[in-house]
């Protein structure tokens, strides 16, 4: 459990302070005992001589906080104390047996506390009360009617809390995440005091900071917590389910808050389509005391939903110049030190401070030499791979990563598809000096999106295998089936997860048959058809801001709407390939090493099929060959080429197989 560290000396106060209500609770109870022994049942007890209450001590015991906190009475402290001393001292809950007059029954109930305790109210039960809004106590085995009857029980993070020890209910616990205690980026430290000041105001506004919720935010989140003294927890969003849920957590979170002394963050992917995501979070920062950090990139209506009032801070992504004297600083470089191989990773992967100084320390530590140098070189080659390692941990379970393998020259392309693939790669590798240094334009949204269009089997899918091998970046194969969802707003918070997480190494994603979710944009009929326009609104805008390569494949282009190929960066138009096309594809389909015999290329050439079914045929009459234990030959992709027209159907050219073996 997230326990809050505590000093044993302090334990001993609170205990002992518990103790002597308990003491005190437990005398008026015996009292009671003794009364009821010596009068019959119906007879009234109100003559049982009460017993004083401790007064408050001021000792700074948790019981004295707790009083303070729920302000509660007299009877209500005694009814706790009580309570707890049951679950902690077995002569508590024998005292009760015998109040009782049953040995079964070794527990407080609200009809045991209201005849022995002093200055009893019924109150203090009612469902409003401050013991029970708050679960300070819970009535268990209660049934209609019986509510005086029922069992008097302290929940396990109450009854922490009053011996010194804190710690999260254990519902809590399963829905926030304790971020680390660390102290604000070097970077980020004037924005973190100036969120702790405004947390920190009498007003007690909410704080709403405008970022995507990545580790980045949550570390500025940390550093905000260390400067007020305090311990935020992380609270996702799209874990509150409806607003009796976003009550009960409120509560909760109200109940606990003090005792780990902690602050909440409420974070929010992406909005869903009808703002519910948005309502719950404003709930929950309305019924939740405290401080309380929101972040969310685009929440545009939390002020308008929040009874608290909200002060919002920008937390803009950082530019290139400002990750480049991160880099030189974590790597020990002066700022006029000339290191392009450092600016190129500063440039490439965007990753947390923290994550980045982990990776140079190991990569450090693996090249030291006896001497203890640690060359430039050697440590960047290290760490690059240790770097790709991390970005790719958040692209799991999102993506598929592809591996890339060719360049430019191992594809057959028509020129002019070849040129287009070049300029695309130059344009990547040049953006940040172009519009940075040169000052063309603006550094965000300065990725690209292209669109590869044209049959199935054409060379789209291996086009964007080389632009990644030619940037050496990773490529990131996304199955749409994967990622829209059927549930209303899910797909957003799917999309914006892969982006978050492929922005850290700028690795080339490739949305394969894109017409799914690309095609003309319905007309709206109903509900479903507004928010699956809002969804690829929402994809178009990611895209858009997306400092990577975007690759999107579409076997029918026709279909894409119009509207959305205005805003691509590159279409890319990949034809059927012609007879010379086709007769080179076939030449570099069977490697050198192979063994063949009587191969004519020249006819296989005529054969009309798109390259990706040429390399199919090859790999299927080479395994045909292999299992016969002879060379390729024509009669085996004879062979292949019968089972490939087979399976789609197809009936077999016979002017393309006049003259070929049977």
């Amino acid at each position: 459990m997230s326990e809050t560290p505590t000093d044993p000396a302090a334990d001993s106060r609170h205990i002992d302070r518990l103790d002597a209500e308990v003491q005190t609770a437990c005398l008026a109870l015996e009292r009671y005992a003794r009364a009821r022994s010596r009068v019959s049942p119906a007879a009234p007890t109100s003559t049982t001589a009460p017993a004083d209450p401790v007064p408050l001590s001021g000792d700074g015991s948790a019981l004295e906080a707790a009083i303070a906190w729920f302000a509660l009475t007299p009877f209500e402290t005694s009814v706790l104390a009580l309570a707890a001393g049951v679950e902690l001292f077995a002569d508590a809950a024998n005292l009760c047996a015998v109040a009782h007059g049953d040995p079964a029954k070794p527990f407080l109930t609200p009809a045991l506390a209201l005849a022995a305790l002093p200055g009893a109210d019924r109150a203090a039960f009612a469902p409003a009360g401050a013991l029970r809004l708050w679960q300070v106590i819970v009535l268990t085995g209660v049934e209609p009617g019986a509510t005086l009857d029922a069992r008097i029980t302290v929940p396990e993070a109450v009854l922490q809390f009053l011996i010194g020890q804190p710690v999260l209910d254990a519902r809590l616990e399963a829905l926030v995440e304790a971020l680390p205690d660390e102290p604000p980026p070097p970077e980020e430290q004037a924005l973190c005091e100036r969120i702790a000041a405004a947390l920190a105001s009498p007003s007690a506004p909410v704080v709403h900071l405008a970022a995507r919720p990545n580790r980045r935010s949550q570390s500025i989140a940390a550093g905000v917590g260390r400067l007020m003294d305090l311990r935020f927890f992380h609270l996702p969003g799209d874990r509150l389910i409806n607003d009796a849920d976003v009550v009960a957590v409120g509560r909760l979170w109200q109940r606990d808050r003090m005792a780990v002394h902690g602050g909440l963050v409420l974070s929010l992917d992406a909005p869903s389509a009808d703002g519910r995501g948005v309502g719950l979070v404003a709930r929950l920062a309305t019924e939740a005391d405290g401080p309380i950090l929101v972040i969310g990139a685009a929440l545009p209506d939390l002020a308008d939903r929040c009874r608290r009032p909200v002060v919002r801070f920008h937390l803009p992504e950082p530019t290139f110049a400002e990750q480049v004297r991160l880099w030189r600083a974590l790597l020990g470089l002066d700022p006029g030190d000339v290191a392009p191989a450092v600016d190129a990773l500063a440039l490439r992967f965007r990753l947390p401070r923290s994550t980045l100084a982990s990776c140079i320390a190991v990569a450090r530590s693996s090249v030291a030499g006896d001497d203890g140098q640690t060359p430039l070189d050697a440590v960047l080659a290290a760490l690059t791979p240790l770097l790709r390692e991390q970005a790719r941990e958040g692209l799991a379970g999102l993506a598929q990563r592809a591996p890339v393998a060719g360049r430019i020259e191992d594809i057959v392309l028509p020129l002019q598809t070849a040129e287009v693939l070049r300029q695309i790669i130059a344009h990547h590798r040049n953006s940040a000096k172009v519009l940075t240094e040169w000052g063309f334009g603006r550094e965000q949204g300065q990725g690209l999106s292209v669109l590869f269009a044209g049959p199935s089997g054409t060379g789209k899918t291996m086009a964007a295998e080389v632009i990644a091998r030619e940037l050496d970046l990773d490529l990131f194969r996304i199955d749409l089936s994967q990622v829209v969802d059927k549930y209303i707003g899910e797909t957003e918070k799917n999309l914006a997860r892969l982006f978050d997480a492929a922005e850290t190494s700028d690795a080339v994603l490739l949305f394969d048959e894109a017409d799914a979710l690309f095609g003309r944009r319905s007309a709206v009929r109903d509900s479903h058809d507004r928010y699956a326009n809002l969804e690829v609104g929402y994809l178009l805008q990611r895209i858009e801001a997306y400092r990577g390569v975007v690759v999107l494949t579409s076997n029918l282009p026709s279909s894409i709407d119009p509207a959305f190929n205005r805003r691509l960066s590159y279409i890319v138009r990949f034809t059927f390939p012609d007879r010379a096309q086709r007769l080179e594809i076939w030449r570099r389909a069977i490697p050198e090493q192979a063994p063949t015999q009587g191969l004519d290329f020249e006819r296989l050439s005529r054969l009309s099929v798109s390259g990706g079914q040429i390399q199919v045929l090859a790999l299927n009459a080479a395994m045909l060959a292999a299992d016969q234990q002879q060379p390729i030959s024509m009669r085996h992709i004879a062979m292949a080429a019968r089972t490939e027209f087979a399976k789609r159907e197809t009936a077999l050219p016979s002017s393309e197989f006049a003259d070929w073996p049977s």
